[in-house]
């Protein structure tokens, strides 16, 4: 059995509670766009810090896989790094890796290469490393990857602003 509902009278509205008026409206549109001018800026430059600080993950990622396989198979391994073509291989990756686009890398440390152009990371059977400090930078955010020549550890620093 379906009963038809009474029907609801809408409740009269008191005196000052008529709603908003055009203008306040207007006024909470124009404060949202303002917000959002404000923040786009600030949003803007987040995608490529995370690409730096990405590449400077993965890189560190590749030393660390690099110095595992020298412990696992007790004989030396390299990562090297072409500095002019931003890539980095390794007997620890199944190919060579490019760094983010726009993110260039400088390098102190490590084994150079005489045409400067590349740069090896030793790993030794017992841990050790030729140590040494990887600086990723787009020109405006950095990262630096901090390689221990004693523990042969891989780690990733932010550089204070």
């Amino acid at each position: 059995m379906n009963r038809p509902r009474p029907r609801r009278e809408p409740k009269p509205c008191r005196p000052g509670e008529d709603g908003f008026t055009v203008l306040e409206l207007l006024a909470v549109v124009v404060i949202l766009a303002a917000a959002a001018a404000l923040s786009f800026p600030r949003l803007a430059g987040t995608t490529q810090r995370a690409a730096v600080h990405a590449s400077a993950v993965q890189l560190a990622a590749a030393l660390r896989a690099t110095r595992t396989l020298a412990l696992w198979s007790n004989t030396p391994a390299t990562l090297s790094i072409d500095t002019a073509k931003a890539l980095y291989a390794s007997q620890a990756l199944t190919a060579p890796r490019a760094l983010a686009p726009r993110v260039t890398l400088s390098v102190i440390g490590g084994r150079q290469d005489p045409s400067g152009h590349a740069v090896y990371f030793d790993f030794t059977a017992d841990g050790h490393a030729t140590g040494g400090r990887i600086t990723l930078s787009d020109g405006r955010q950095a990262a630096i990857v901090v390689v221990d020549w004693l523990t042969g550890s891989a780690a990733v620093e932010t550089p204070a602003p």
